[in-house]
């Protein structure tokens, strides 16, 4: 961060209110001192702006008194991408600016950056139509996942630059409770036997509720339970929402007759990927399952356990790879299902797989993690709870 931060400085200034008198303040990365300030003399926004409308063509411009001290150095214009230039989906990109680190948290006194994803836009007007909200083609969203975290802009970025190939190609506009995972200690009277397990750095005893709540402030996962004296870190590494998210949108059961039948993966909100052995009836009739024509099978997502919760889609079309072969290796043993209804991918409990590049190849002596339902050993029982192994 620190050999960004004479990069960043140049490019990002704050605009702030005083008595209905709006400024700029440049060349600085902290808001309670140095830098210049600009008061605001004329502002034009987009005539197609509309707050009512999921707060279409939000941007607008600024005229400013003094002129800001361009020098290339602490203060410098930004580039502007070509017309209709467009950012490719999955790109990495990054914001800037002061903003909260979660919903109810405070704005920053020094400037910040996160590197984020460009999702594809299908998924992000997905995700937002659900809580009934558009997304305009003009609109684009980004977040990025990695070590069972996420990260995006927050309250008091809005207005900042989304920078891609050190173009501004988007401006920070609206969200919906950044930030919204918690912990809270509920104290309670421990064991006699418990000594100091249960002993929080708040200094009472407790057990953590620790839970993920939606765009509508509805709980989407629960975990309760775990001992007060554990950091925070802790309580969500060793929980079921840390599993969840590690696992259970990366994982779908592929069902025959309301039972577990293969593995399967959510390439989007209508296809999911499996094995073609899973679905072609003479590789079946092979290992002696019992499959015919009038079987039905389902994919169920969002949930760790075969028999009860998550969402069941029926298989309404499957394509094979056309030169996988049963009798040669099962070469090319890979296919895809499309699904009814579609999959309600909310990037929490269900979400798509990240494809690899084309060509990408996996190193020799490469640690994997495969994850499923499968038997731990040849002629035991199905497992109901979802299962992984590193390999």
């Amino acid at each position: 961060m620190a050999d960004n931060k004479k990069r960043y400085d140049a490019l990002f200034i704050s605009f702030v209110s005083s008595d209905d008198t709006y400024e700029v303040l440049a060349g600085t990365n902290t808001l309670s001192e140095g830098g210049t300030r600009h008061t605001v003399t004329f502002i034009s926004s987009h005539e197609g702006y509309d707050a009512s409308d999921s707060w279409i063509n939000d941007i607008a411009v600024l005229k400013v008194s003094p002129a800001f001290p361009i020098d290339s150095v602490t203060v410098a214009p930004i580039q502007l991408p070509e017309k209709d230039e467009e950012v490719p989906d999955n790109a990495n990109v990054t914001t800037i600016g002061w903003g909260k680190h979660w919903y109810f948290g405070e704005i920053q006194d020094g400037l910040r950056k996160v590197d984020i994803h460009i999702w594809q836009q299908w998924l992000c007007e997905s995700v937002w139509h659900d809580i009934n909200y558009n997304v305009h083609p003009t609109q684009i969203c980004a977040i990025r996942f990695k070590n069972n975290k996420h990260y995006d802009a927050c309250t008091g970025d809005e207005g900042g630059p989304l920078l891609y190939e050190g173009k501004v190609v988007g401006l920070v506009s609206w969200g919906h409770f950044c930030g919204a995972m918690d912990g809270k200690h509920i104290a309670f009277a421990p064991p006699r036997t418990a000594g100091s397990t249960y002993f929080n750095y708040k200094k009472f005893h407790s057990v953590v509720l620790l839970a993920i709540v939606d765009a509508r402030c509805r709980f989407s996962l629960i975990d309760i339970g775990c001992n007060g004296r554990v950091s925070d870190g802790g309580v969500y590494a060793n929980s079921l929402i840390s599993s969840a998210l590690r696992e259970n949108w990366l994982k779908v059961s592929l069902q025959k007759n309301a039972t577990h039948w293969c593995g399967a993966t959510i390439l989007n909100q209508d296809w999911a990927l499996t094995a073609a052995h899973c679905v072609e009836v003479l590789h079946l009739v092979l290992f002696c399952k019992d499959v015919t024509h009038e079987d039905t099978y389902e994919v169920l997502a969002g949930t760790n356990s075969v028999t009860e919760g998550g969402t069941r889609h029926t298989v309404t079309d499957i394509s094979s790879h056309e030169g996988y072969n049963a009798s040669d290796s099962w070469v090319n043993d890979i296919a895809v299902l499309k699904v009814s209804p579609a999959f309600p991918i909310d990037g929490v409990t269900v979400a798509p797989i990240q494809l690899p590049e084309q060509g990408e190849e996996v190193p020799d002596s490469a640690t994997a993690t495969v994850v499923g339902w499968g038997k731990l050993w040849y002629f035991g029982p199905y497992p109901d709870g979802l299962l992984k192994v590193d390999v």
